[in-house]
């Protein structure tokens, strides 16, 4: 089963820890996709901040490379993150080399309905 959380905005993007394992469960073998593509914040780290509180493993693929064909046929360079309870229940991805596994940050707040950090999360 997935899940599309893709929202027009980070509040409603990212969810509690809670509502993370929630949507995992809901499928035996649950896994959730959240489009990460911004201009001005990096969210990999938030998201895999929130992955790794939930206990859950958290794969992410930059696919910004894209060529001027592809371009031109209509693909979108974009940001993506995937996360499970197992690595198992994501089938090949974490053994695709365009797919790197994303830790949680050791010491770093995460980010809930009521805490989150833009200046924190903004591109350098």
């Amino acid at each position: 089963m997935w899940e599309d959380i893709g929202c027009s905005t980070v509040g409603t993007v990212l969810a509690s820890a809670a509502a993370l394992r929630s949507a995992t469960e809901a499928s035996e073998h649950g896994v959730i996709a959240f489009h990460i593509t911004n201009r001005y914040l990096e969210l990999k780290p938030v998201v895999g901040d929130l992955a790794s509180d939930a206990g859950l493993v958290c794969y992410a693929e930059d696919d910004s490379n894209i060529t001027q064909d592809q371009r031109k046929s209509g693909k979108a360079a974009s940001k993506w993150v995937i996360m499970a309870r197992r690595e198992a229940d994501m089938g090949g991805l974490p053994r695709d080399r365009r797919w790197q596994e994303v830790s949680g940050r050791p010491g770093v707040r995460v980010w809930t309905d009521d805490f989150s950090n833009i200046l924190g999360a903004l591109r350098r």
